[in-house]
């Protein structure tokens, strides 16, 4: 059968898993689209159901008490890779190292992550309605799913919801590591062996065994999503490193609510 996510965005692209909470056929990590990219996979918290990307995160809160969708699907930590290289690009942007904005097209891999990982379409679908009309549009989700998600637009990602995207993905990716503790991130799509020798000091802070992110993963990504001289990179590393200490709540709602409350004060000035 189809994917019903595919189809929904114009892909004629075969299924090969059906969500055991609504029913829909998706491509998981087994059968992905031809862009690499799939819409679901195994739970890996134990009961192994196959889900839904719409379904994720709620299946991981309820089923499982997790409060990010990266602790039971680890390999969809991929779509926090793009958010943290789309955050990154923008402090680049922000910083006048010429990087050109990539809010243009990169609001809708921001917009994909948070809806699908952390804080979950639920929470922002419920919530965005404080926001301005042209921060945000709302889309049916295929019928099968039901339920409407929230596409944040470029004016939603001012620069202190930026920083709080960077860490939750950051944290994502964290949750992905700790989740298979023996191969870490190297289920992640489109990671470097650098990327991933970060692995567990990531997992650690995630986690809350840690502190604080490691300084080296945090440089890590930054090299690999932008070209920028060594001045250019510290700049850079000053901006990430501060959204990185940020202590950033784990409800969703609680999440929503900063994320709404900093979209709604850049948008006040």
């Amino acid at each position: 059968m189809t994917c019903v996510f595919c189809a929904k965005g114009g892909v004629d692209h075969s299924g090969c898993a059906t969500c055991m909470v609504c029913g829909a056929s998706f491509c998981s990590d087994e059968c992905p689209a031809p862009d690499g990219y799939f819409h679901g996979g195994r739970c890996g918290c134990g009961c192994h159901w196959y889900i839904c990307e719409a379904h994720v995160v709620l299946h991981s809160q309820h089923d499982h008490r997790q409060s990010d969708g990266s602790s039971c699907f680890p390999k969809l930590a991929r779509l926090a890779t793009d958010a943290l290289e789309v955050c990154i690009r923008r402090y680049a942007f922000n910083a006048g190292t010429g990087e050109t904005d990539p809010l243009g097209k990169g609001s809708a891999n921001l917009s994909r992550f948070l809806n699908a990982l952390s804080p979950g379409w639920a929470a922002l679908a419920d919530n965005v309605r404080r926001l301005p009309d042209d921060h945000y549009r709302l889309h049916d989700w295929p019928d099968v799913v039901r339920g409407r998600y929230a596409s944040l637009q470029p004016v939603f990602f001012g620069e202190a919801t930026i920083d709080l995207v960077f860490v939750l993905a950051m944290r994502s990716l964290g949750r992905s590591a700790a989740a298979d503790e023996k191969d870490g991130l190297r289920g992640v799509a489109r990671l470097t062996r650098d990327h991933r020798r970060f692995s567990r000091s990531l997992a650690s802070w995630a986690t809350g065994r840690a502190k604080r992110v490691d300084d080296g993963a945090v440089i890590e990504w930054i090299r690999n999503s932008v070209r920028l001289t060594a001045q250019q990179e510290l700049v850079i590393f000053k901006y990430a490193a501060r959204a990185a200490a940020m202590d950033v709540p784990e409800d969703s709602v609680e999440i929503v609510n900063r994320l709404v409350e900093a979209a709604t004060l850049a948008h006040a000035y």
